[in-house]
């Protein structure tokens, strides 16, 4: 298809399954406030790399490793395409170290998953729950919540990456909280990992 933007009318209510799949022009969409549901693989092969919807109007969202929701704040729903992500917050795009707004709640499966630009991430104490993958590719991702987020599984991280926590309290909290207490060694405080990156950088 040669279709390169579009614009959901008012009257759409669902994006069903394979609605654009195979666009391979399509890099510009915008969705209207009354959209409530995103079926799987809506948005498969396209030119996509991200999705901004300011409405958390949607209440149906069929997961897809073709569409991730990132994160739900203030009223702004963020998603990605994992192909070739690339992350914006208020309209710019985001490298290096990305800090997650306060008030977000969770982190859903394979948010950041393989973002090339992204190095590092820094999530808020409201976070309550990360999903599978969420992090994983990334170096390091700092975690600011005293009580650990509800994960199912170690892989939110891959198996070189650190997990960075505010001080030695909520280390031996983390430490001592099942699947968390698994990272071992990978659990660090953050002065730890300024002294590992301080050590780091004077051997090379």
């Amino acid at each position: 298809s040669s279709l390169k933007s579009i614009a959901i009318p008012n009257s759409v209510k669902t994006i069903e399954d394979n609605t654009f799949d195979c666009c391979r022009s399509l890099s510009s969409l915008t969705i209207s406030t009354n959209v409530k549901r995103i079926d799987g693989c809506a948005f498969c092969s396209t030119s996509l790399s991200s999705i901004k919807v300011n409405t958390n109007s949607i209440t149906e969202f069929a997961e897809s490793n073709l569409l991730s929701l990132l994160f739900e704040t203030a009223g702004v729903s963020w998603y990605n395409l994992p192909d070739e992500i690339h992350v914006y917050i208020d309209g710019v795009e985001q490298t290096g170290h990305l800090v997650i707004p306060e008030g977000t709640t969770s982190i859903n499966r394979f948010a950041f998953c393989q973002c090339k630009d992204i190095t590092s991430v820094e999530v808020p104490s409201s976070v309550t729950s990360i999903g599978e993958y969420a992090f994983y590719g990334l170096q390091t991702v700092h975690i600011n919540a005293t009580t650990p987020p509800a994960i199912t599984s170690t892989n939110i991280i891959n198996e070189n990456a650190f997990i960075v926590l505010p001080d030695a309290a909520t280390l031996a909290t983390y430490q001592s909280t099942p699947i968390w207490e698994e990272f071992g060694t990978r659990l660090v405080t953050k002065d730890a990992m300024q002294l590992r990156e301080v050590t780091v950088a004077a051997n090379n």
